[in-house]
């Protein structure tokens, strides 16, 4: 198996305390879809934004004020108001890799929320040590979906690098609102995924050791 290069590794490190430090709950996720979606447009991959590609009749639990709320938290931490416009409210990024060569299509999942819990301040706290503890009071990626966006940007980006050696098309999905089970059907009933020949989805899970992926 190919080893990830370097910059990847150090890349997935730095995207995901980014990521940490900044968490959004569901339906909020705003500065973290812009934070992809610049990745996204800087790899030359071909994106959509949440209002663009989820089914609206199939979202759940979206509450207009919470939205507001954080969409102004957005702008005063530097998010463009061109850019939440292009968002119609909605979060959440899918994007689409083309290699020009006939193939499988090839659907790959990440979750961008975080959940409504307070993340500990003791100094020995890993975060707290590393200076990308939390920001946002009573809001933690406690499980573990700031990973999971940091690996699918990394995938993106080697998929870039290596197509001359690929073929078919990739399908990147940042899915908002996971918690609470909110956001899947909304991404399902979008239509987005529906020529997919595969959809890959992962989990950071503990019980497997370095090196090591556990298959379900």
């Amino acid at each position: 198996m190919q080893e990830l290069p370097l910059q990847l590794v150090t890349q997935m490190i730095a995207d995901r305390r980014t990521i940490h430090k900044r968490p959004e709950l569901g339906w909020t996720e705003f500065e973290t879809t812009y934070f992809i979606a610049k990745r996204l447009e800087k790899l030359q991959i071909e994106f959509q934004l949440g209002g663009d590609f989820l089914d609206r009749a199939s979202v759940h639990g979206r509450d207009e004020q919470e939205v507001q709320t954080a969409i102004q938290r957005a702008l005063e931490h530097g998010v463009p108001k061109t850019f939440i416009k292009k968002t119609q409210g909605y979060t959440g990024v899918a994007g689409i890799f083309d290699t020009g060569r006939p193939g499988p299509t090839i659907a790959i999942r990440a979750d961008i929320d975080a959940v409504p819990v307070q993340e500990s301040q003791d100094e020995a706290h890993e975060s707290v040590m590393g200076g990308y503890c939390s920001e946002i009071p009573m809001v933690m990626h406690s499980c573990g979906h700031d990973a999971h966006t940091a690996i699918l940007l990394a995938v993106a980006e080697w998929i870039v690098e290596n197509q001359d050696n690929l073929c078919g098309k990739f399908k990147f999905v940042f899915q908002p609102s996971e918690e609470g089970v909110r956001g899947g059907l909304a991404v399902a009933n979008g239509g987005f995924l529906d020529d997919a020949d595969v959809l890959l989805c992962f989990h950071i899970g503990t019980k497997c050791k370095l090196g090591e992926v556990g298959i379900c």
